[in-house]
């Protein structure tokens, strides 16, 4: 059924492309930290994020950023667990909700079998001049 869905190419290609390579330990931290540690005289509002899967992890560590300033995010979210332990669209829409943020905008599905799609959330009580310009950026009636 896979293998119907989307770039032909790209669902032929799917098990050979996704076979593990190599395995590295990394140290991470949470955006919050960094935010607060590094970049703390900087005042941010958007964030992008395209993480392969990981952006529901890289959210959870920036509860502080999502509530305080954040104001839009484009992520790219995924329909199909094509990768272990992901949280699909939609359960990161209702995590991004419980913030104040709504799916404004989602972008036609690409990658192998169609399965991702970049989404754009917006702070439904976010700064309005920021929140307008952002929304003539991505095209969107204000």
């Amino acid at each position: 059924m896979l293998k119907k869905r989307g770039p032909k190419k790209l669902a032929e290609t799917w098990f050979e492309r996704s076979k593990l390579v190599e395995s590295t330990k990394l140290k991470c931290r949470a955006i919050d930290n960094i935010l607060e540690e590094e970049l703390n005289s900087h005042r941010f509002h958007f964030m992008k994020i395209d993480a392969q899967g990981a952006e529901y992890k890289i959210l959870e560590g920036s509860k502080k950023f999502l509530s305080e300033s954040c104001i839009g995010l484009h992520l790219e979210l995924f329909l199909i667990p094509l990768y272990k332990e992901i949280k699909l669209l939609p359960e990161v829409e209702a995590y991004l909700n419980s913030f104040g943020f709504q799916l404004t905008k989602k972008f036609p599905a690409h990658g192998t079998f169609d399965s991702q799609h970049d989404c754009l959330f917006l702070k439904q009580n976010g700064n309005s001049e920021k929140l307008n310009l952002i929304k003539k950026i991505y095209e969107i009636d204000a």
